[in-house]
């Protein structure tokens, strides 16, 4: 499988949209609100104008739900984070926002993590708080010499099982280090872990070390492109026996 060049966009949904998304939608409520009331408070007396309150909420709800969604739509294709992997013939590239850009060679030997967890048992938050709970974290750290980065994807388990009969996933569980109440974790402020230490040094250690950092250097990838990214990886590394 060759490509001239295909860029797989990360973190769509970044912050800056999951900002501008809900102003947008208060915004265009207000708006609307406003707009239907005036309509209504010009009506006579004795008609639907006297519920023209009630009318104005009902009515501005679905205009501004449908202008919040269509602003999230424009906005993911018009408004990139500014980071990306580029796949090529000769390598891939890695587009990182503010940082010099990663390249790793095909030719070259590259260690490969892939490992993934349940959104569930643990106060989530994020992009991971948007999903359902059902669903799974697949992650991949590809390092080379020095250079090392680490995409990752959110899924359902049924579009997921593919994946990870496919390729060589490693189940990790993060809420194995949350208190077991699961009311008090949804009420819990998103946060993340204090990993021991007898797990980042023992037979699981590199997967933790890996999924720490993807906490912090992670880039999310849509459920498409983490598939298209793990088969060229795969294929790439695979013709020279170089998998880990």
């Amino acid at each position: 499988m060759a490509y001239s060049s295909t860029t797989l966009l990360a973190d769509k949904e970044h912050a800056g949209i999951r900002v501008s998304v809900p102003a947008i939608w208060i915004v265009s409520f207000i708006i609307f609100y406003f707009i239907i009331k005036g309509l209504l408070d010009n009506l006579p007396p004795g008609g639907i104008g006297d519920y023209a309150l009630a009318l104005s909420c009902v009515g501005a709800l679905p205009l501004s739900l449908g202008i919040g969604a269509a602003s999230e739509y424009i906005l993911k294709r018009q408004w990139p984070s500014g980071r990306a992997v580029k796949l090529g013939n000769n390598g891939l590239t890695v587009i990182r926002k503010d940082e010099e850009d990663i390249f790793v060679e095909w030719a070259k030997r590259a260690n490969q993590l892939l490992w993934f967890f349940p959104l569930k048992g643990y106060p989530r938050g994020g992009r991971e708080r948007r999903v359902p709970g059902s669903w799974l974290c697949l992650a991949c750290q590809v390092q080379q010499d020095n250079h090392r980065f680490i995409v990752f994807t959110l899924m359902s388990k049924k579009l997921a099982q593919p994946l990870l009969e496919k390729y060589r996933f490693h189940p990790i569980n993060l809420a194995d280090f949350y208190d077991t109440n699961a009311v008090k974790n949804w009420l819990s402020t998103p946060s993340r872990p204090s990993l021991p230490s007898n797990m980042l040094t023992g037979k699981e250690g590199p997967y933790w070390l890996a999924e720490r950092r993807r906490w912090h250097e992670g880039m999310e990838l849509t459920k498409k492109d983490f598939n298209l990214f793990l088969q060229n990886v795969d294929q790439h590394f695979a013709e020279l026996n170089l998998s880990d």
